[in-house]
């Protein structure tokens, strides 16, 4: 009786520590996700590059930094101003790029805000960026 009780015991001391590493994970992906979105700006396009902005500031992207636009990004960087603090972060964006037909290289600083925006009680936030990026000169 002993044996089970004890058995019992770990068995939920076992779950307890399961589900206590899947409730709201700290917040350790910045600055790495900035850099996930200078890759993805610089190779795979704007498309996936927006899935990095909020709902309300991923249509701008998209208006300014759309395959349409001529926009051809050569080098690309994203340097964090600082560490996370709270839910809110600075970031620069470094890019490099031309216009179609220009040849012409030009070069950019972009500051970024990004916001660890809330997915749900137990899901951890997911980083997003909540500025509203321009057309590029």
């Amino acid at each position: 009786m002993i044996q089970r009780c004890l058995c019992l015991l770990l068995f939920a001391l076992f779950l307890a520590g399961c589900t206590s590493s899947l409730l709201r994970p700290p917040r350790d992906e910045w600055p790495e996700i900035g850099n996930e979105f200078a890759k993805s700006l610089r190779w795979a396009g704007p498309d996936l590059a927006a899935t990095f902005f909020t709902t309300d500031a991923r249509p701008a992207f998209l208006t300014a930094y759309g395959e349409d636009r001529g926009l051809r990004v050569t080098n690309v960087r994203h340097d964090a101003a600082g560490p996370a603090v709270g839910d809110k972060v600075q970031g620069v964006l470094a890019i490099e790029y031309y216009r179609s037909p220009s040849v012409s290289i030009k070069n950019a600083r972009i500051p970024l805000e990004w916001s660890c925006i809330e997915a749900g009680r137990y899901l951890p936030c997911r980083w997003q960026i909540t500025t509203e990026l321009s057309r590029l000169p």
